[in-house]
């Protein structure tokens, strides 16, 4: 699956490698409409800086999915087993 992966702080790097060790591949998020050729959009915080919420907006309204990762304490722990799909 193409992921567009909206990190911030390298917040999700460990994700990032985890999602590329199961195949996934990621898109680079710098170009304008660089979500229309990704499968869905992972995203680590709904926030209105740098135009996320519009551009969450706009993958939705085209039939995209968005992927929430919350942020905070214990927040990747279902990227872990028992409780990811491996």
């Amino acid at each position: 699956m193409k992921l567009l992966l909206m990190d911030v702080n390298n917040v999700l790097l460990d994700v990032a490698y985890e999602l590329i060790e199961r195949g996934h591949e990621l898109i680079d998020g710098v170009a304008e409409d660089s979500w229309q050729e990704a499968d869905a959009l992972v995203i680590w915080n709904e926030t209105t800086l740098g135009g996320w919420r519009d551009l969450i907006k706009k993958v939705q309204a085209n039939g995209k999915k968005v992927i929430l990762v919350q942020h905070g304490r214990r927040g990747c722990a279902r990227v872990y087993p028992p409780f990811n799909e491996k």
